[in-house]
């Protein structure tokens, strides 16, 4: 198709991952290992917070996507509300009496935000384009 990729990295597995490549058998089975680590470490602390087994945080932990009614039937809440319920709870916790007063912390964007904002639209554009061009979505680039 005429385009090439060349990857540039500072170490032999900077790269693991990238979409240029196939991973090897080795890459493949340390990310693996980092995943199931990580998904252990996730139902042991769900399961230790929420007083259940394990076993029983396996069979909900399946990926799928959970309304907040089904979190309260599964045990994964103790009940669903709002910002301000939260907030009230929260105060509770923290032993504050009467309301309580929060405060919303907000910046303004710096020129670099902003800068880096445009440049991963841009970035994201020509990601596109090329993924669309070495598929046959498209015949050529548009930007």
């Amino acid at each position: 198709m005429g385009i090439d990729v060349k990857v540039i990295t500072s170490g032999e597995k900077k790269d693991i991952g990238s979409p240029y490549r196939n991973m090897t058998e080795e890459e493949e089975e340390r990310l693996q290992e980092i995943i199931n680590k990580i998904y252990y470490h996730f139902i042991s602390d769900v399961a230790e917070n929420r007083n259940m087994e394990i076993s029983d945080i396996e069979e909900i932990a399946n990926g799928d996507i959970y309304l907040g009614s089904e979190a309260v039937e599964n045990g994964l809440v103790d009940k669903l509300g709002n910002l301000n319920d939260a907030t009230l709870a929260a105060a509770e916790l923290a032993g504050i009496e009467g309301e309580p007063r929060v405060k919303y912390l907000y910046h303004e964007p710096t020129f670099y935000d902003l800068f880096a904002e445009g440049a991963t639209h841009i970035g994201y554009g020509i990601g596109k384009a090329f993924i669309e061009v070495s598929n046959g979505q498209d015949k050529e680039i548009k930007i």
